[in-house]
């Protein structure tokens, strides 16, 4: 039997300046061992507070603190068993948008041993994989009033960081299989070796930008222009040590054995701009059109930017003078046409600098005593790495019947996606290494997209009864 427990505490209040949220949940479950039981514990912590700072300016923030701790025992990875350590903290998590939660959570608690093997005492670790939680940073905008009445400022500050701690403490045991006779089993990962890993997360994203709006005699006007930046940073320290004097102390202060150290540290920014222009005239005539250009620190300087256009036209034909006598049928007849890019910068973080490793070892040794180390160069990079661009076509008609319930979207489109980043040439295999990637292949894809759809409402008992959209796509 699992036991588990659950608690949950919220407080909220506002005034006509100030209004706040706050929320707190325990979780607590144990696992089905009888002997060193495995146990899971979350607590989690929720803000958030809007304020009205001044009567043109306004604050709000979310925040959110989330803890967890996963400890069981068993051999870590024993013959090929899989993996999953960790105790993970997970500290003030935001994103720029709020997404839902999907708090899954697996536990590996399998165990195996020799057959007729007694174990002198399992492992001491604390597995854990993580999940994803997500809320809105600190915001900050003026409020629509007066002289700001058509013009908005908001101010974005996004910071993320996650601290996750390993920790493995593996022992042999002894076992009989005749009597008289007491053996230590060691095989594989089953040693006596303490282990630590950490890692570390940190992000911070700075988002600024200004919006316009004005409206007169049927024009509808709305600008929008910013800036963002992002940087992120990643590092990861892992350290080994055997033969530890003592079988109740997980610490490297009671190991005497060899130490295996290895440290990653990994890093990256961007920065863009990025503008926008909303127009339609009643309605009838509508048109956007907005540029981005991005810098990504994953590129030399030569070629890091990038420049990302985009714009949109579209004519409501339902709206015109001369459409009046079929209004009775048709609802709504709009005609689009659209022409957008997009960016593409996955790659590794350093995928234009060559690297050089010191940490490889050879098979022989020099002296006879210890195996001797080595460098080695990464394979040869390309030249003039660089963005991949998405560029659609598109040109569509939407038509809704008998006032909308009847629905019909159709688009023809045209996807260009230029300098994708692929294996380049293929090279003899006298070169000596693999082929680098390179921006050197073109992709067009061709296609359609029909919907057709019936959305109605009933009287059911007095009540209106809505029956959901129906329909398909091809």
């Amino acid at each position: 039997m699992r036991s588990q427990q659950e608690h949950n505490l919220s407080l909220s209040g506002s005034t006509d300046k100030v209004s706040y949220y706050a929320s707190g949940r325990f979780y607590q479950q144990y696992g089905m061992f009888n002997i060193n039981k495995d146990k899971y514990t979350d607590y989690a912590f929720r803000t958030k507070v809007s304020a009205r700072i001044a009567p043109w300016l306004k604050y709000s923030n979310n925040i959110s603190f989330d803890t967890t701790d996963y400890k069981y025992g068993g051999h870590q990875d024993y013959e090929g068993n899989d993996q999953r350590p960790a105790i993970e903290h997970l500290r003030r998590i935001p994103s720029l948008q709020p997404r839902r939660h999907d708090r899954t959570i697996r536990q590996p608690t399998g165990q195996e041993l020799p057959d007729r093997s007694r174990p002198r005492r399992t492992d001491d670790r604390r597995p854990f994989e993580k999940h994803a939680r997500e809320t809105l940073p600190h915001l900050l905008e003026p409020v629509r009033r007066h002289a700001l009445q058509k013009l908005v400022l908001t101010a974005v500050y996004d910071y993320r960081q996650r601290d996750k701690l390993f920790k493995y403490r593996n022992n042999t045991f002894e076992y009989s299989r005749q009597q008289g006779v007491v053996e230590t089993f060691t095989s594989g990962s089953v040693e006596n070796s303490y282990r630590e890993i950490h890692q570390t997360y940190k992000g911070h994203n700075v988002n600024i930008y200004g919006t316009y709006e004005n409206s007169w005699g049927g024009h509808n006007l709305k600008i929008t222009a910013g800036g963002q930046y992002e940087d992120y940073r990643s590092t990861s320290l892992d350290a080994k040590q055997t033969d530890l004097s003592s079988d109740d102390i997980d610490s490297f202060t009671v190991a005497t054995g060899p130490i295996t150290l290895s440290q990653s540290i990994t890093a990256y920014r961007t920065l863009g701009f990025f503008g926008r222009v909303n127009y339609d005239y009643k309605g009838r005539y509508i048109f956007e059109a907005s540029a981005r250009g991005d810098g990504s620190s994953r590129f030399e300087s030569d070629h890091r930017w990038g420049f990302f256009p985009s714009a949109s036209a579209a004519w409501r034909i339902s709206e015109e003078s001369f459409f009046t006598p079929a209004r009775d049928i048709v609802d709504n007849l709009k005609l689009r046409l659209s022409v957008g890019s997009l960016g593409n910068q996955q790659v590794s973080d350093y995928a234009y600098i060559e690297q050089i490793s010191t940490d490889n070892q050879m098979n022989y040794t020099f002296d006879g005593q210890e195996k001797a180390f080595y460098a080695n160069v990464t394979d040869p990079l390309s030249s003039g790495l660089t963005w991949e661009t998405v560029t659609t076509y598109d040109v569509g008609l939407d038509i809704g019947l008998l006032n909308n319930r009847l629905n019909f979207t159709g688009d023809y489109y045209i996807r260009d996606t230029k300098d994708m980043l692929t294996t380049s040439l293929t090279l003899p295999s006298v070169f000596g290494a693999k082929t680098p990637k390179a921006n050197c292949a073109n992709l067009r894809t061709k296609g359609w997209e029909i919907s057709l759809s019936w959305q109605d409402e009933f009287q059911l008992a007095g009540k209106p009864l809505l029956v959901p959209r129906i329909g398909f796509r091809g």
